[in-house]
C-alpha cells in the first residue's frame, strides 16, 4: 500500500459512530528485500516460434514483457511497471526460464524481471531488440500451417493474428464468446501461400473470446482477451 514492497492491511467498515477506515503499516520490513535481475537473457527462434529465455534461479518466478517498440508492452505486458519493476498485482510469475511466443515476422523488444516469494519484483533487464523470422522454403513461402496468437493482449477494438499457409486454401475464420456463440466473422476466403494476418476491429463487450480457424480440412484456435471500452 506504500509501495515499500511489504503486505499492509486496510481495514474498512462501520461502528456506531458511523463509517471507519483505519490503515496498519507493515514496518517489519522485507526480509529478503528486492530480488536480483535475471542473467543469461538470449533468443532464438524455433519450430514452435520465438523462444525467449534467462537464468532461472531455485524460488524464483519471472514475469516478461514483449512489444513491437523499445519500453512499449503491446504484445505481452507484465503485473509490474516496466520503468522500476514495482509489482502491481500479488501474482506470481513463469517458473522457468523460457518463454515461446507465436508472432507475425518482425523486430520486438523484451525484458524479464526476477518475483520472489513474497512478491517482489526486480527490476527489468532488457533483451534488446529481437528479429523473427519464421521457417520458409527458399522462396519465402511457409513450411507448415501454423496459426499465431491474438495480439495486442488484451485488445480494446482491435486484433490480428498471423496465420502461415504452405499452400493455397481456403481460410474461414469465426470469433466466438465464452457461450460458444458466433460473433463476428474475421475471414472467409481463399488465400494464396504465404504469411497472412487475420485483423478484427469492431465494438465488443469485455471478455475471453475464442477464434477458430479452419483451413484445409484442419482447425486451429486461439483465445482472444477483448477490453470492451
Amino acid at each position: 500500500m506504500d509501495g515499500d514492497l511489504d503486505l499492509d492491511l486496510f481495514v474498512g467498515g462501520y461502528n456506531a459512530a458511523g463509517a471507519s477506515t483505519a490503515i496498519y503499516r507493515n514496518e517489519t520490513g522485507n526480509p529478503r528485500g528486492i530480488p536480483a535481475t535475471p542473467g543469461g537473457l538470449a533468443s532464438t527462434v524455433t519450430t514452435d516460434g520465438l523462444t525467449l529465455t534467462w537464468d532461472a534461479v531455485e524460488g524464483m518466478t519471472y514475469d516478461v514483457w514483449v512489444g513491437t517498440q523499445a519500453g512499449v508492452a503491446d504484445i505481452r505486458r507484465p503485473d509490474a511497471r516496466l520503468s522500476d519493476g514495482t509489482r502491481l498485482t500479488t501474482s506470481t510469475g513463469l517458473r522457468t526460464g523460457s518463454l515461446t511466443l507465436r508472432l507475425p515476422e518482425g523486430t520486438y523488444w523484451w525484458g524479464v524481471q526476477a518475483v520472489s516469494g513474497e512478491r517482489s519484483g526486480s527490476a527489468f533487464v532488457s533483451g534488446g531488440a529481437t528479429q523473427f523470422v519464421t521457417a520458409s522454403t527458399p522462396n519465402g513461402l511457409p513450411t507448415r500451417l501454423a496459426l499465431g496468437a491474438a495480439y495486442p493482449s488484451p485488445a480494446q477494438d482491435a486484433f490480428s493474428v498471423a496465420l502461415e499457409l504452405p499452400t493455397t486454401a481456403h481460410v474461414r475464420a469465426d470469433l466466438y464468446d465464452a457461450t460458444g456463440r458466433r460473433v463476428a466473422l474475421v475471414a472467409d476466403d481463399t488465400m494464396a501461400p504465404g504469411h497472412h494476418p487475420l485483423g478484427w476491429s469492431g465494438s465488443l463487450a469485455s471478455g475471453l473470446y475464442l477464434l477458430r480457424v479452419e483451413t484445409g480440412g484442419v482447425v486451429l484456435t486461439r483465445p482472444v482477451h477483448l477490453l470492451g471500452r
